[in-house]
């Protein structure tokens, strides 16, 4: 991962072939102890893990795609949970036929190119396990001594 801009509150970075953007991104949020941040990106993949929340079974659902894609659109989100970086991505890819797949974003590998901006938020948020979802949802305290 290449550091193109580092301001105040605002990064860009370059993924390159081959990288996982999503760990690359999360041990980049690490490395600087960035409190809280969202984030958008674009660019090429050719393999990633989507994943959809089934809120009755509390459970991810996965499923794997191994084809060039275009990034048409990834937000997301970062928190802390237990002194580590817990990213919250979603995404749309397009395919060559011009149809969309998306969903939550597990594993992201760059093809071309992986664009990222930053935005860097100076308040820290965290994640706490809800049981009523399943989840770990967002939160203003470190309740990192809750968790699954």
């Amino acid at each position: 991962m290449i550091e193109l801009i580092n301001e105040q509150n605002y990064v860009i970075l370059r993924c390159t072939s081959g990288e996982n953007l999503v760990s690359e991104l999360q041990a980049y949020i690490a490395s600087k102890r960035i409190p809280s941040s969202t984030f958008t990106a674009i660019g090429a993949a050719n393999e990633i893990i989507l994943s959809f929340y089934d809120l009755t079974k509390k459970q991810y659902l996965d499923k794997t795609f191994k084809e060039e894609l275009e990034i048409v659109s990834l937000n997301g989100n970062s928190a802390w949970m237990q002194d580590k970086v817990v990213l919250h991505l979603h995404g749309v890819f397009a395919r060559k036929d011009y149809s969309t797949l998306g969903g939550h974003i597990k594993k992201l590998v760059i093809s071309a190119t992986g664009e990222v901006v930053i935005n860097v938020n100076k308040q820290a948020l965290y994640r706490a396990y809800d049981p009523q979802t399943g989840l770990n949802l967002l939160s203003e305290e470190n309740k990192s001594n809750i968790g699954s």
